[in-house]
């Protein structure tokens, strides 16, 4: 490559993951540095977690607390194993490990996120229940009345492809 970068990686996704891994690391290196500051010597430590949906996939990043799922015809997959109580939190190392997972996108798939893990129960719970969301407002009782203590929530819907015309026909 005659400009001296790098070549750009094959798959839409990885780059995407790279970028998300990267912002991930630039936010602890300024957690971290800012939590040295501290006047009484203190720590500041926090969880992230980001979504990127794309055109035919999303890829999904997180440290600390936070849940990711896909919603693909009645069932429903998580992007992330459930925290093992010893997770990294963003700020609290000077290095930090971001999990990181990708996946293409079909019409009808949701993309679910939440503030913390659900369990087994809550997960069964929300597969009976979505195939009856249709709005947001949908979705947002169904977290209210299945999942307790939940900080917030966010869901998206993948749609039918679109076809958008470059001229209007008179």
């Amino acid at each position: 490559d005659k400009g001296g970068r790098a070549a750009a990686p094959e798959d839409p996704s990885e780059e995407t993951l790279q970028m998300l891994e990267s912002a991930f690391r630039r936010a602890n290196n300024s957690v971290y540095q800012f939590g040295h500051r501290l006047a009484a010597g203190g720590r500041l430590a926090a969880s992230l977690l980001g979504i990127v949906i794309e055109r035919d996939f999303v890829a999904a990043g997180r440290v600390g607390d936070g849940s990711a799922y896909l919603f693909r015809r009645g069932e429903l997959f998580p992007f992330f194993e459930l925290p093992k109580g010893d997770e990294q939190y963003i700020g609290s190392n000077s290095v930090v490990s971001v999990e990181l997972a990708s996946v293409p996108l079909e019409q009808h798939d949701r993309v679910l996120v939440f503030s913390r893990a659900l369990t087994q129960g809550e997960e069964a719970e929300m597969v009976r229940g979505l195939p009856g969301v249709r709005r947001p407002s949908d979705l947002a009782r169904l977290a209210e009345a299945t999942l307790s203590d939940l900080v917030w929530g966010l869901g998206a819907q993948v749609g039918p492809q679109t076809i958008y015309l470059a001229q209007v026909a008179p």
